[in-house]
C-alpha cells in the first residue's frame, strides 16, 4: 500500500515540479547609446517655476506634474529599428523592462529633429509625461520594443513628493473613510 501510494504521489509531485512561472529577464546597460534627461514642463500649468530639488541634488516634483523627456540617439539606430523605439516610466532600482508604470512610443516625441554629425548624426526629440500619483523616485528608460532586455538609455532619477496641498485632500478622504467605518 506505501509503495502505492508512491505511485500515486509520484506523477503529480512531477506535474508539480514542471510548473514554472517565467521570471522577467534582467536588463542590461552595456549599450546604452542614447542620452535622456528629465525636467519639469514649465510651459504647462505652472508659469515660470524654479525647479526643486532635495538634498542629493534630484529633481523633486509634486504628484502627475507634467515633466518633460528630452532625448537624444544615433541616427543609425532610430534607421535600424522600425519596430519603434520606446521610453517607459519605471521606480528607481527595477531590474527589468518588463511592468512599465506608463510607456509611449517615441514618434509621439515633439520637434524631433536631426543633428548631423560623424557616425551618421543623431536624432533628438522630447516627449511629455505625468508624474506618478504614488510617491517615490522614478526613471525613464528607452528599449527596442521587440527586444527589451537591452536599455538603450536611462534619464536622471527623480522623485515625486507631495506639497502640502497635495497632503490635505488625501487626508480629508481617509479621515471620511474612518468616519464611514465607524458609523456602519
Amino acid at each position: 500500500t506505501e509503495a502505492s501510494a508512491r505511485q500515486e504521489d509520484g506523477p503529480d509531485m512531477v506535474a508539480q515540479q514542471k510548473v514554472h512561472v517565467s521570471r522577467p529577464k534582467i536588463r542590461t546597460t552595456t549599450k546604452q547609446i542614447g542620452r535622456m534627461h528629465v525636467s519639469p514642463d514649465v510651459r504647462r500649468g505652472g508659469g515660470q517655476q524654479q525647479p526643486k530639488t532635495n538634498d542629493a541634488g534630484m529633481l523633486s516634483v509634486a504628484p502627475q506634474a507634467y515633466v518633460q523627456v528630452q532625448w537624444d540617439m544615433p541616427q543609425a539606430l532610430m534607421d535600424a529599428t522600425p519596430s519603434g523605439l520606446t521610453v517607459a516610466l519605471y521606480r528607481l532600482g527595477q531590474l527589468s523592462n518588463d511592468h512599465a508604470i506608463v510607456k509611449k512610443d517615441i514618434t509621439e516625441s515633439k520637434n524631433i529633429r536631426q543633428q548631423p554629425g560623424g557616425g551618421g548624426g543623431r536624432v533628438q526629440g522630447w516627449i511629455r509625461f505625468y508624474a506618478p500619483k504614488g510617491v517615490g523616485r522614478f526613471i525613464f528608460r528607452i528599449y527596442d520594443e521587440k527586444d527589451i532586455v537591452p536599455t538603450l538609455a536611462t534619464s536622471n532619477p527623480f522623485e515625486v513628493v507631495p506639497g502640502f496641498g497635495d497632503v490635505v485632500p488625501v487626508l480629508k478622504f481617509l479621515l471620511a473613510q474612518c468616519k464611514e467605518k465607524r458609523t456602519t
